[in-house]
């Protein structure tokens, strides 16, 4: 049984995530650094996510799709849904239905905003990857700045125009 999950997140320098839908920046190398440490697990998402990926990556390929909503028989009902994804109506749903699915520790959190939120309030993910966008959009979706709620940082990789940084909670002194 998987007790954690891995949250990965890619942000700018106002720690934007999203404006109008959509991620506000293009860079290639994060989308190839996101495949790598995705590709073989289990991603979760909120059905906004879900949704803003283009066609041709819905779902998400060499990965299981968990999509949450508050509706899924609706959602099912109303959208197609392919092979690869699983719809749930909450995040421990979505947790649940991802150990079963893979029962290694590759269970990745991966938006969007309101997802986030809930997952790290939940205690139950054990690190953050998070890329670093050198981009200054003012966006419209934010995640938090994990330094200032106990979360340790660490440099673990440098890119043109991002870096890896990995974070974990600071142990208690």
């Amino acid at each position: 049984m998987v007790n954690f999950v891995i949250l990965v997140v890619a942000y700018n320098k106002n720690f934007a995530i999203a404006e109008n839908g959509k991620i506000p920046w293009y860079v290639p190398e994060d989308f190839k650094h996101f495949k790598e440490t995705t590709e073989g697990g289990v991603v979760i998402m909120g059905r906004v996510t879900y949704e803003s990926l283009p066609d041709k990556f819905r779902p998400l390929p060499n990965r299981d799709n968990i999509v949450i909503t508050r509706n899924p028989y609706n959602y099912m009902t109303t959208v197609s849904t392919p092979n690869g994804i699983h719809v749930t109506s909450s995040l421990e749903a979505a947790k649940t239905a991802a150990e079963i699915l893979n029962d290694s520790d590759k269970i990745f959190v991966i938006g969007g905003s309101q997802i986030y939120n809930l997952a790290l309030k939940s205690g139950n993910i054990s690190k953050v990857i998070a890329s670093e966008i050198d981009n200054d959009a003012t966006g419209d979706r934010f995640f938090p700045d994990l330094q200032k709620n106990g979360w340790k940082k660490s440099l673990v990789k440098e890119f043109e125009n991002f870096r890896v940084a990995e974070f974990v909670l600071d142990a208690p002194k």
